[in-house]
């Protein structure tokens, strides 16, 4: 691998990294948020179908991403150029923590509806856990990175 090729994996590294990261940020800010939120008690003791059910479409999305993510990394021709696959890379990264940033968004809005700040922590913390689990590894975009030899 040539020096500057090193240097744009660095950088294309660096670009995911901080995006990935911001987004795990914004997940500790929503919790951080609901935390001072004025709540009601209102229902919060209730298990009402459409919480659980709203609930149950979070923990949804946080077991599809990684699979659609693995797809869309898929989806890309075996000769395609390094630069492609980077690209594929990053798009593949960003979709799948969009989605696990979405079990967190229902867990807000479980809590600014019933008042009780567990869903938020709950569906928060998993999302946490399971974007550390997911975060970017250099060595993934080092791997993408190597010239594949042609086909043929």
């Amino acid at each position: 691998m040539g020096d500057l090729q090193k240097e744009t994996l660095d950088t294309q590294y660096r670009q995911i990294a901080i995006v990935s990261f911001a987004m795990i940020a914004s997940v500790v800010m929503y919790m951080i948020f609901a935390w001072f939120l004025p709540l009601k008690a209102g229902d919060s003791g209730e298990l009402g179908i459409p919480w659980i059910a709203m609930a149950a479409v979070g923990l949804g999305l946080l077991a599809a991403a990684p699979m659609i993510s693995r797809i869309l990394m898929a989806n890309q021709p075996p000769t395609a150029a390094v630069e492609e696959r980077i690209v594929k890379f990053k798009a593949a990264t960003i979709v799948g923590f969009a989605l696990r940033e979405s079990a967190a968004v229902i867990g807000l809005m479980i809590t600014m509806l019933t008042g009780d700040f567990r869903w938020v922590a709950a569906l928060g913390s998993l999302t946490i856990l399971a974007m550390l689990l997911a975060f970017p590894k250099r060595s993934h975009l080092e791997k993408l990175g190597q010239e594949t030899p042609p086909i043929g």
